[in-house]
């Protein structure tokens, strides 16, 4: 007796109409061939991890597709006869796109480019579930031409970002884009293999990123959280990909995700140095990473984290050799310098926080000039590593210092304030007769500190034998005051390290 059911198949990756005989299943031919090419091509693989997956599509939809994992790039495969290869429209036309949405909601793309990287601003992502990806026609490389009547044709990407973040507070939202395929990186037509499978896209993993595709969604919709993952090029928008498993595996998906971070985390960073940088430093790029900055308006933008044994830089687009070193976002020695991990401090409730302020590793970098980004490192692992590393060149660069002079001005006095990593602070006369020392105190000795910006004066409370205030007029006391930290920090982490005993 013949029977009609309804039932998952892993091989076949979707629930299909199975015709069953005595609870067996009965296949068609077309069936059976498919089930042979996916177990061949497992067979044949030379990867170090490998798997049967599904591919979201432009139009929302998903198609079955074959995922090899190697040490430098990761390639999907799909069967000729039964899937379309994934390209983005051909037409370059203008065309109107209309965005429905809540007051205040993000609009859920990401840019790229600008007039001040000698190319036009491109859609660089489209968040899934936002309203964006809800019309299902704005798609990964259209130039934004307009934005609500407000051109966007030779726009710098900050004024860009500024459009789409006044654009946040409207509930209806009219794009005018385009298709560039003079951007576009189409891959090399590649023979079928004798089992029907076709390269359709490869991904270098040197400074891509993967993460869940629903990060995004707030904590009222978790249950919605992590049913895909989203791995990205940052070299290259138009490689990217969200795959799920058929059966929804989350712990199976979260495998991938930790194994395709740590085949990133292996490739060796190209050999590149900033330039000119103080005695004592290379300008070797030590690290180079991709993070997502929250701004104020509570949009996020992708920006480039390079750090050298010299100076902390953040880049909007990713540097990739010495030329693009020279032109980032912000530039800080590392001596001034202050970062912290976890979320900011000034929020009192969880109300309203983004997922991944809970989910993912978040941090904070503050320069001297007050100007403070906030930022996710991608995940607690990454944030951990980033922390590491920026933690490791401050106290590198500190030793490497050594110490540091100030000019300032005491009482209408020219004086001059040495911080020294070892012995603490000193302070001189400054003029042309008279260099004597005025006072020596240890850090230990030093209580508090206060700074008042308007007048650019530091005031030094010292605790003991000679203590008080001391009120000194800097040029910029911000740096100060950053410095002295680093430098107190950098003592601490000496004073903590056991010392070497020897048993008598």
């Amino acid at each position: 007796m013949y029977t009609i059911r309804r039932k998952e198949n892993r091989l076949l990756s979707r629930p299909d109409l199975m015709l069953m005989k005595n609870d067996t299943m009965c296949l068609s031919k077309a069936q059976e061939a498919m089930i042979l090419s996916w177990q061949a091509i497992g067979e044949l693989s030379t990867a170090t991890k490998h798997s049967h997956m599904q591919m979201r599509m432009a139009d929302g939809s998903w198609e079955d597709v074959f995922v090899e994992l190697f040490a430098d790039r990761l390639i999907i495969k799909a069967l000729q006869n039964k899937m379309r290869i994934p390209r983005l429209m051909g037409d370059t036309a203008a065309r109107t796109v209309v965005i429905e949405k809540m007051a205040g909601e993000a609009l859920g793309i990401s840019i790229t480019g600008g007039a001040d990287y000698g190319m036009p601003v491109l859609i660089s992502s489209v968040r899934e579930g936002s309203p964006a990806a809800m019309t299902r026609s704005l798609l990964l490389g259209d130039e934004l031409l307009q934005v609500d009547m407000v051109p966007c044709s030779g726009l710098v990407h900050v004024d860009a970002v500024t459009v789409l973040t006044e654009a946040r507070e409207r509930t209806q939202v009219k794009f005018v884009v385009r298709q560039r395929e003079d951007f576009l990186d189409m891959e090399e037509e590649e023979s079928v293999d004798d089992y029907g499978w076709k390269k359709i896209k490869t991904i270098p993993l040197a400074f891509a990123y993967a993460e869940w595709s629903n990060s995004h969604l707030s904590s009222a919709q978790k249950d919605k959280m992590h049913d895909s993952f989203t791995v990205r090029s940052a070299t290259n928008i138009f490689m990217a990909a969200t795959l799920r498993m058929p059966g929804g595996d989350r712990r199976v998906m979260a495998e991938w995700l930790q194994a395709i971070t740590q085949a990133r985390f292996n490739i060796p960073i190209p050999m590149m140095r900033k330039s000119p940088y103080p005695e004592g430093f290379t300008g070797l790029v030590l690290c180079l990473k991709r993070v997502h900055e929250k701004l104020e308006s509570g949009n996020w933008r992708d920006l480039f984290v390079a750090v050298t044994d010299y100076d902390f830089n953040l880049y909007t687009s990713l540097p990739l050799t010495t030329s693009d070193l020279k032109v980032p976002l912000v530039s800080v020695p590392l001596l001034a310098v202050r970062y912290r991990s976890g979320i900011l401090k000034s929020r009192t409730t969880r109300v309203g926080v983004h997922s991944r302020e809970l989910v993912e590793g978040m941090c904070s970098v503050r320069t001297p000039n007050g100007e403070c980004y906030y930022f996710s490192a991608g995940t607690l692992a990454d944030e951990k590593s980033l922390a590491r590393i920026v933690r490791e060149r401050v106290s590198a660069a500190v030793k490497t210092t050594e110490s540091v002079t100030y000019p300032a001005r005491l009482n209408n006095e020219d004086v001059a304030l040495t911080l020294n990593v070892n012995t603490g602070m000193w302070l001189h006369h400054d003029s042309r007769g008279d260099k004597s020392l005025m006072w020596h105190h240890p850090f230990s000795h030093l209580k508090q500190t206060e700074e008042d910006r308007e007048a650019s004066v530091l005031h030094l409370e010292f605790g003991g034998e000679g203590g008080g205030i001391v009120p000194l007029a800097l040029e910029n006391s911000s740096i100060v005051t950053f410095v002295l930290f680093n430098f107190m920090a950098a003592q601490l982490d000496k004073a903590a390290q056991p010392t070497n005993c020897v048993e008598c």
